[in-house]
């Protein structure tokens, strides 16, 4: 990337040699083609001053002609700085619109995602609420804390959604458990023993299989292409610095 860019510099000095070397071949004498140089020079902004009256000997330098030239090498090295400047300037215009693209996928996407999220927990809040009515209130918080976690995850928390599914399902079939069989006390350990029996007892049959493949696929994919346009988006801006 370093040498590409010195690359690119090189050529754009060049740019600023040719047309010296244009004025050059224009004039009849190194001395009359000094003070061509010398407006050439000042229109690039520099003291014209710094352009030597004759023609002085290039051997020094490393970009102008190394022969008898109206260049010097600290003219050399402003013209090679000012070229670079040049050089990042066309640079970040021309990238400019890539980051802009990465900033706004990347928060379209987020809010897009965060959105379906939303729904999802509002459709399934009402659709329980209508159907279950207070005993569904009363451990909305269950649901609450499963909704909260899929934020979590998909926000970058290190967190295992195999376990967070299986703590969800684990917690309504203890819920259960205990609202179908309401004239008994069951303690922890009973409770928990209930639960390592669920693979087993099948108490809602396939689905926590089937939710939790599709609650991991759409959740594993989101996140890594979230992440990936987020780093995208760095790996442009670090160019620069």
């Amino acid at each position: 990337m370093a040498d590409a860019g010195w690359f690119s510099v090189a050529q754009c000095f060049k740019v600023y040699v040719l047309f010296l070397v244009v004025s050059l071949s224009q004039c009849q004498t190194l001395s009359t083609a000094c003070i061509e140089v010398k407006k050439a020079y000042a229109a690039k902004g520099f003291d014209e001053n710094e352009v030597p009256l004759k023609a002085v000997s290039g051997e020094e330098l490393t970009i102008c002609p190394r022969t008898e030239t109206c260049c010097t090498r600290d003219m050399e090295d402003k013209l090679t700085s000012l070229s670079r400047k040049e050089y990042v300037r066309q640079l970040e215009e021309s990238f400019k619109l890539l980051k802009t693209t990465f900033a706004s996928r990347t928060k379209k996407f987020d809010d897009f995602f965060v959105q379906l999220i939303d729904k999802a927990q509002l459709d399934l809040h009402e659709m329980f609420l209508q159907t279950y009515g207070l005993l569904y209130q009363q451990n909305a918080a269950i649901f609450t804390k499963l909704f909260t976690d899929l934020r979590h995850y998909y926000k970058g928390k290190d967190m295992n959604l195999s376990e967070v599914m299986e703590s969800f399902f684990s917690k309504l079939l203890q819920r259960v458990f205990e609202l179908v069989n309401s004239g008994y006390v069951f303690t922890s350990d009973y409770l928990g023993c209930v639960t390592d029996k669920m693979n087993d007892l099948k108490p809602f049959g396939e689905v926590p299989i089937k939710l939790s493949t599709q609650v991991r696929k759409a959740f594993i994919a989101a996140r890594t292409f979230v992440q990936g346009l987020s780093i995208g988006k760095d790996v442009i801006n670090s160019v620069f610095e």
